[in-house]
């Protein structure tokens, strides 16, 4: 019940505002002293390489050779390249799946709000179906809350153990 009432009332109402205080919680010194240690910026790295590279559709696109002639076409190559360093929604979804996350309490549509609500602000439209690695580490620490939303555990506590999480399933999978 307290889920659903979680889920029904209270994020909905949160605001951008919760977003951006939260952002600059991931960016604490301790948030970002772990996220730089060695064993989970290697374990977050070799996740985000394997499933940046999932979409196959990005990696044909990227090695096609651009006809000289036409921006459009030129445009859509160098989209696909960038997409090879980016993680798209089914990518990011396929992860949590491939990890066995996903449960009727973290449902394929929590990881399109967490993916859409990590989208970088900067502007235009380029690129937000992409998410870049920057934004792939805010999204993993918006995930570990969700897994651990208990208010008196650090922030780097929760990423810490959702990164151990998270890696240790996707290797008993051999996905990594």
């Amino acid at each position: 019940r307290l889920d659903m009432l979680y889920s029904k009332n209270i994020v909905p109402r949160a605001g951008s505002s919760t977003i951006h205080k939260f952002k600059s919680d991931i960016y604490s010194v301790e948030v970002q002293a772990m996220l730089n240690q060695k064993q989970n910026s290697h374990h977050l790295r070799k996740i985000f390489k394997i499933y940046s590279k999932l979409d196959k559709s990005d990696e044909k696109r990227a090695t096609a050779t651009p006809d000289d002639n036409r921006d459009a076409k030129k445009e859509a190559f160098k989209k696909a390249k960038r997409a090879l360093k980016s993680i798209n929604i089914l990518e990011f979804t396929e992860m949590f799946k491939d990890a066995r996350l996903l449960t009727s309490q973290f449902t394929p549509a929590n990881v399109k709000e967490i993916f859409n609500s990590m989208q970088d602000d900067t502007g235009g439209d380029d690129g937000d179906d992409e998410m870049i690695y920057s934004e792939f580490l805010e999204a993993i620490c918006v995930s570990a809350v969700f897994f651990n939303p208990m208010p008196f555990i650090g922030l780097h506590t929760k990423v810490a153990t959702f990164i151990t999480k998270l890696f240790t399933s996707l290797k008993n999978q051999r996905k990594v």
